[in-house]
């Protein structure tokens, strides 16, 4: 008898922890509730005469010899909630060259580091070395480009070019938008439902079209995390710091990486901060050379689906997604890959955002990698 009572009582006991920790992760992984932020302006765009950028001619003579139809849309997309007509939108004929990369990234020699097994979050991060063999194959390999759009108006202008390596379950695909913006006005992010919150989540494409982007990629998901500054077009909702990479879009244009340990919100905010995304890592030096080793954690180490962000200078900004996970498309990208792959493209910051699953590149409406269409938190944009 007395042990059938000792047996009730651990039967209650572990009922009483499967509850609490059923409440528990539904309230934090599950349930959307927006949170209190210090909503604080840091940075100004307005001023049009301190920071205006010079867009690049467009050449109307080639565009309009060029101009047929794109190549077709992927299997995996569908009919965007809204459409809209893009302004002066072209599409040029599909020109594909085989090359060897342009500019071919330098690497400084990598060390061997102890690290901790986090397979999933951003933070809690540790000191990953490079790996030489993935990008000198990548170096040696044969890129294919493929210009998929093109958009200009007096304010923007954006050329999209797939890109492919490799072969058989080796190859990657990825997709990389050159962007030029006359004034940081039209760089912007954008929250899932206008409410910063955790766990408030929206389709990419509805997030792009309620906000009129042309141009949208996956943010750093900033409503996964409690930690991690996290500033949007120039209003600051949260300044504490984790262990992750953080990168900061000034409102003069620069963007500059940070890591966890030299970053400081008090002294960076006086600067004017206009973007602040912390997910990371950073996947190049101050001088625009690839990292030795990357600030990360197993999982995101690994090869994956990617999205990255960079800067060739003030106003001209590049946005990259790797598709993944698709034998004989494309299997991802590790961090060493993506950081030539932010080399190549001439960058001189470039970092990591949330990728996975994730991973996505909204044009006007329509996806042009093969996204997943997964609900997500945030988009850096696009806004002509």
């Amino acid at each position: 008898m007395k042990s059938k009572k000792i047996l009730k009582y651990i039967l209650i006991d572990i009922l009483g922890y499967a509850l609490g920790m059923g409440i528990f992760l539904l309230f934090f992984y599950l349930v959307p509730y927006e949170l209190e932020s210090e909503n604080k302006v840091v940075g100004s765009v307005n001023d049009v005469s301190e920071h205006e950028f010079t867009l690049p001619s467009f050449d109307s003579a080639n565009k309009d010899e060029n101009e047929t139809k794109p190549e077709p849309e992927t299997e995996k997309e569908t009919e965007p909630e809204t459409e809209k007509e893009t302004e002066k939108e072209t599409e040029p004929e599909t020109e594909e060259e085989t090359k060897k990369a342009d500019k071919k990234p330098s690497k400084k020699p990598g060390s061997t580091n102890s690290h901790k097994n986090n397979y999933y979050g951003n933070a809690d991060t540790d000191s990953f070395s490079g790996n030489d063999e993935d990008i000198k194959n990548l170096l040696d390999a044969e890129i294919t480009s493929t210009i998929l759009k093109t958009y200009n108006n007096d304010n923007v202008n954006i050329t999209i070019t797939k890109k492919e390596f490799g072969e058989g379950n080796d190859k990657v695909t990825y997709y990389v938008a050159d962007i030029y913006v006359r004034t940081l006005e039209y760089f912007k992010t954008a929250l899932a439902k206008d409410t910063y919150g955790t766990n408030i989540k929206e389709k990419i494409r509805s997030l792009a079209s309620n906000n009129n982007a042309i141009l949208a990629v996956t943010g750093d998901s900033y409503g996964n995390n409690s930690t991690g500054i996290v500033v949007r077009n120039g209003v600051l909702y949260r300044s504490t710091d984790n262990s992750a990479d953080v990168c900061v879009l000034f409102t003069d244009g620069t963007m500059k990486t940070y890591a966890a340990d030299e970053f400081d919100a008090e002294e960076i905010i006086e600067e004017g901060v206009w973007q602040a995304w912390s997910f990371g890592p950073a996947l190049l030096d101050d001088d625009g050379e690839i990292l030795d080793s990357f600030n990360t954690t197993n999982y995101l180490y690994d090869n994956h689906p990617r999205v990255a962000i960079g800067a060739v200078e003030s106003g001209h900004y590049v946005l990259v997604v790797v598709d993944g996970r698709e034998n004989g498309y494309s299997r991802g990208a590790t961090i060493s890959e993506l950081a030539a792959i932010m080399s190549m493209e001439n960058c001189t910051t470039a970092y990591n955002l949330d990728g996975g699953g994730s991973s996505s590149m909204v044009f006007d409406g329509k996806f042009i990698n093969h996204a997943t269409d997964r609900s997500i938190s945030d988009i850096v944009c696009i806004i002509p």
